[in-house]
């Protein structure tokens, strides 16, 4: 058993040995291979360094070759700048009478020109610094910047980027600027600001001086601008163009990118012309909106126009109503200017038209309603015998009709034939007698009961 124990053992020894050889000779062998690797490496590089250095020479060769034809080039330029400017030699062919004036025509020609080209460009340079000013008179052309009620911060700007392209020395006209044109709020705002350069002052200025404007804001701002009934194309567009101007800076202030800013702009101005006519005053706004401006300079010069011309159609108006022919001068009569007096137009609307009866004389109604007609031609306003009036009934009356006994009325046939002969009589009495059938009419005491306005029985 002893023995057994043993061998086991020495067996797992033995294995735990071959295992660590292994082990070794794979790390090993895993060495090499990566230095095997980097060799090839770098002899692929140093054979790729080879290539580049032979592409160099080769291009330095073809540089040279380039430079060696350059020279010749130039060698023959000068032979033929030498016998053009007839310079004569021993060795020189001789020329004749007509070559040697051609050349000497050519070559005064050519120092006219270049003694021309000397005189402009000294004229250019004189100029220049005839342009070019000093700083205390650089500074009256910008205008002061307070933070309230001034130009505004871009037109500030504007203004210096003006003035310091014609100064030489810009530092000090930054310093006389921030001394003398930045005052009030507008110091105070970038006092604890480091500026050394312009940029830093037109960075400081638009982040502590201007009053943020979004897009929408200004927009909006550019929608509400509406044309006044009295007031003029020029005054609405200068307001336009103000609030068309802010929109425009912050479009500039948001978008960094050049491509994505004129994209913006494009978009906005054509927007623009929109709101600029819709917000004319409606007799100018269609005018405009028939003509399709393609700009909005060539809507505000149309708008100009229609206003002018819209002006001047009214005046015309004014003096067409206020025109008086003048009176015909004679040799016998003096010249005495008569005076037109004028109806009103429209008399109706001071005195009414007031109704009058034919039949009556009497003013508030006409003879279709009037009281006397129908008070002796009952049948006349309605065409047959009207019905009898029934009260409201109550019970008290329903037990007092039934002990009191019912009166016979006549037959209705009855009472229809005896209104019609009352009507042929009364019609006979005005036919032959009309005087004593007005005065009746007059004198009857419901007539005289009767007021001035037309009042029928109907309208009780």
């Amino acid at each position: 058993m002893a023995t057994q124990i043993d061998l086991q053992k020495l067996n797992e020894t033995i294995m735990s040995n071959f295992e660590l050889l292994t082990k070794q000779i794979n790390e090993r062998n895993s060495i090499y291979d990566d230095n095997f690797k980097k060799i090839n490496r770098r002899a692929d590089s140093h054979e790729q360094m080879l290539e580049n250095l032979t592409k160099i020479i080769r291009k330095l060769e073809i540089a040279n070759e380039k430079q060696n034809t350059e020279f010749k080039n130039l060698a023959q330029n000068l032979k033929t700048y030498a016998y053009s400017e007839t310079v004569h030699t021993d060795l020189a062919p001789e020329m004749t009478e007509d070559e040697t004036v051609y050349y000497s025509e050519k070559t005064t020609q050519r120092a006219n020109t270049k003694n021309s080209k000397r005189e402009s460009a000294n004229q250019k340079e004189a100029t220049r610094e005839d342009l070019i000013l000093k700083p205390t008179d650089a500074l009256r052309v910008i205008e002061s910047l307070n933070g309230t009620n001034d130009i505004g911060v871009e037109e500030f700007i504007k203004s210096v980027k003006l003035a310091r392209t014609r100064v030489n020395d810009q530092i000090i006209l930054l310093r006389m600027i921030i001394a003398e044109k930045i005052t009030d709020r507008a110091k105070q705002s970038i006092r604890f600001c480091q500026i050394t350069s312009y940029e830093e002052l037109f960075s400081a200025l638009r982040t502590h001086v201007s009053i943020p404007n979004t897009i929408s804001g200004s927009r909006n701002k550019l929608q509400n601008i509406r044309q006044g009934n009295n007031e003029t194309v020029q005054s609405y567009s200068n307001r336009f163009k103000q609030a068309l101007s802010e929109l425009e800076y912050s479009i500039q202030a948001k978008y960094s990118n050049p491509i994505s800013r004129n994209l913006a702009l494009e978009q906005e101005n054509a927007e623009a012309i929109k709101f600029y006519i819709h917000n004319l005053r409606p007799d100018l706004a269609y005018c405009i909106m028939a003509m399709q401006p393609g700009t909005l300079l060539d809507a505000q010069q149309r708008a100009i126009d229609a206003d002018v011309w819209v002006q001047d159609m009214a005046n015309r108006k004014l003096n067409y109503r206020n025109f008086n022919v003048p009176a015909r001068k004679t040799e016998n009569r003096p010249n005495t200017q008569t005076q037109i007096i004028r109806r009103p137009f429209n008399t109706t609307q001071n005195s009414p038209i007031q109704l009058k009866c034919d039949n009556c004389q009497r003013i508030g109604h006409t003879r279709s309603n009037c009281y006397l007609l129908k008070q002796n031609f009952p049948s006349v306003q309605h065409g047959k015998i009207p019905p009898r009036r029934i009260n409201r009934i109550t019970a008290t009356d329903r037990e007092h009709d039934n002990e009191i006994p019912a009166i016979e009325e006549p037959p209705i046939e009855e009472l229809a034939t005896a209104e019609i002969k009352t009507m042929e009589g009364q019609i006979r009495e005005s036919t032959t007698h009309p005087e004593s059938y007005n005065m009746s009419g007059v004198n009857s005491p419901e007539c005289q009961e009767v007021d001035d306005c037309s009042w029928t029985p109907e309208q009780e």
